[in-house]
């Protein structure tokens, strides 16, 4: 069952590493922080008219959560340096 899995996960020891950019729950994070960006970019002007309508802005930010939390549940290593 997926609550044994998470609990097993807990008490597992996370031996190895990885770098920051090879984090699914860090690229989930990012993805679900476009439309937010998007927004400032239109608001101060950079860019004339939003890159994404609303419908977008929902399901980029969906996924991303949905991304960052499948990475969060399945890490096996510890994030260290950037690579």
């Amino acid at each position: 069952m997926l609550a044994d899995r998470i609990r097993l996960k807990r008490i597992h020891k996370m031996d190895d590493t990885k770098g920051i950019l090879a984090s699914k729950g860090v690229w989930g994070g990012i993805i679900a922080l476009l439309p937010m960006l998007d927004t400032l970019l239109v608001s101060t002007g950079v860019i004339p008219a939003p890159l994404l309508v609303d419908v977008g802005t929902e399901l980029v930010t969906g996924v991303g959560i949905l991304i960052a939390m499948w990475g969060r549940l399945s890490a096996s290593k510890t994030i260290k340096g950037w690579f």
